[in-house]
């Protein structure tokens, strides 16, 4: 299963669609009343603010809960199940896993899982309910989740600390993607298991 959220349906979706097409005509873009590095998004609270009510109006809910499963290289990690309920009884939902490097168990896993479920529940709804925020602008796109950058930090503190000298530590961009906090993660614990075995 990748981070991609493939929607599911019900067996039968016209009266969900039908719904949903006036849930989109109704409901207004939740505001970006949050920052983070180098962008501003909207928080779940702002997610909600905008979406109860064209939900609620056209007979529709939803839910977010999530499960533990193990992934082919026999690590454990939460999928986030967003649902999307009709009255009909119609659904459709989607599941998504968010990201979170603890393998060498630094840090307080447990916030770590709390940001990176946060980041999910808010991003699986909107992808799911084909939502964005207002104020669009080219750094949502490069959105990093918190605890990525948290746990990039922990490992420089890391690398530090068994001798890595400052000059050969990954660079930072100025505004990072996930993908590159993922890569520059990777280089900084190879150079601490380098380091480890002099």
């Amino acid at each position: 299963m990748s981070n991609n959220i493939d929607a599911q349906f019900s067996a039968e979706s016209d009266q969900l669609i039908e719904a949903l097409v006036k849930f989109q005509a109704q409901v207004t873009p939740p505001a970006k009343n949050s920052k983070g590095h180098n962008y501003t998004y909207a928080d779940m609270a702002s997610v909600r603010h905008a979406i109860v009510k064209p939900l609620s109006d056209n007979g529709l809910v939803y839910t977010q809960p999530t499960r533990v499963d193990m992934d082919g290289d026999g690590n454990w990690r939460n999928v986030i199940i967003t649902r999307v309920m009709h009255i009909s009884g119609q659904w459709m939902q989607g599941e998504y896993i968010p990201a979170l490097d603890n393998a060498t168990g630094k840090g307080n896993v447990h916030w770590q899982d709390g940001t990176a479920l946060s980041y999910g529940r808010r991003y699986a709804l909107m992808g799911l309910l084909g939502l964005a925020a207002e104020d669009t602008d080219a750094a949502r796109s490069t959105e990093v989740p918190k605890a990525y950058m948290d746990r990039y930090f922990e490992l420089v503190q890391e690398a530090s600390e068994v001798g890595v000298p400052s000059d050969q530590m990954p660079t930072l961009p100025e505004k990072p993607t996930s993908a590159q906090i993922e890569t520059l993660a990777k280089q900084l614990k190879v150079m601490i298991k380098q380091m480890e075995a002099i």
